[in-house]
């Protein structure tokens, strides 16, 4: 029987992998209306591998392709390093009524664009047949409260594709405003960068601005 992690994941996937949870950490690190965030397991992989394979899922990709099972594996590990190294990070997202592995959502360092760094960036990727429900946008509002809440991080930054219409649009939704373009110097590829402040340095700014 697949495991609800694994619930949209494609049977030889499920079979190929042996799906023992080295991390162990089943605790949810926020909830939301119809989602919850939670540490990533290595049992995610095979349904991570099936919503990556969705059509146009990596079409604006910049990196986390994470298409077949080992770089799945991969990713994941990488994830959960990173979650235990700085106390935040992308994580899983679980649908609450299913219980299944419906995308992911969190914060990291957009390393792939060097010239923004030191900073923080969100993302955020939900399988394809639950697009356009609002989930994104209910999700990394979570995170985004949890950054400038208990994380204490003054400014997030959301790095998308240029034509990405619909992350743009979540941008947006999120009260995100347009901080500049770049191109990623790996691919060529342009984008833009979104960004959104705590309340605490939105107002700092606003009183440098006046002085």
């Amino acid at each position: 029987m697949a495991t609800a992690a694994a619930a949209f994941a494609h049977p030889d996937l499920v079979r190929s992998f042996d799906m023992g949870d080295r991390m162990g950490d089943t605790a949810y690190l926020l909830d939301t209306e119809r989602t919850r965030l939670r540490p990533w397991r290595l049992a995610d992989a095979p349904a991570l591998v099936e919503m990556n394979r969705q059509p146009d899922m990596l079409r604006y990709a910049n990196e986390d392709r994470a298409d077949t099972l080992p770089e799945a594996v991969r990713w994941i590990e990488e994830q959960q390093r990173y979650l235990s190294s700085h106390g935040y990070g992308i994580v899983a997202l679980e649908e609450r009524a299913s219980g299944a592995l419906i995308g992911f959502v969190g914060l990291a360092t957009p390393t792939f664009l060097p010239e923004l760094l030191p900073a923080t960036d969100i993302g955020w990727r939900i399988r394809r047949e639950l697009w356009n429900r609002g989930l994104a946008t209910e999700a990394a509002r979570a995170v985004l409260d949890w950054a400038h809440g208990p994380l204490g991080i003054p400014e997030v930054l959301a790095i998308s594709n240029a034509g990405n219409r619909a992350s743009i649009r979540v941008m947006e939704k999120l009260g995100m405003v347009l901080g500049r373009a770049a191109t990623v110097p790996e691919t060529g590829t342009p984008v833009v960068v979104y960004v959104s402040k705590a309340p605490a340095e939105r107002q700092r700014v606003e009183d440098g601005a006046r002085t």
